[in-house]
């Protein structure tokens, strides 16, 4: 069984981190092109690198012990309705 599946860490009143907009900071901030919003896409490019990129500033921040830290995925897209757009 899943060490957290009937208590998530988040629930003990710890601040946790989150992450959000992956898609728009790739598109807007960093400018890479991703089909109808899909950073899955990613996966199979160089640029996967930006990806992590993202997330060291948040790490070092949590590092300090104060926080933990929830990250999203770049999957929001990975379904058959979007995949079948985008090529898959």
């Amino acid at each position: 069984m899943s060490k957290y599946r009937n208590h998530l860490p988040q629930m003990d009143g710890y601040f946790f981190l989150t992450d959000g907009g992956l898609e728009k900071a790739l598109v807007f901030r960093d400018g890479i092109e991703l089909p109808h919003f899909a950073a899955f896409v990613l996966m199979e490019t160089k640029e996967r690198r930006a990806d992590a990129e993202l997330f060291w500033p948040i790490d070092r921040h949590r590092a300090s012990g104060w926080s933990g830290l929830i990250l999203e995925t770049p999957t929001c897209r990975t379904n058959t309705d979007w995949a079948r757009r985008i090529g898959y």
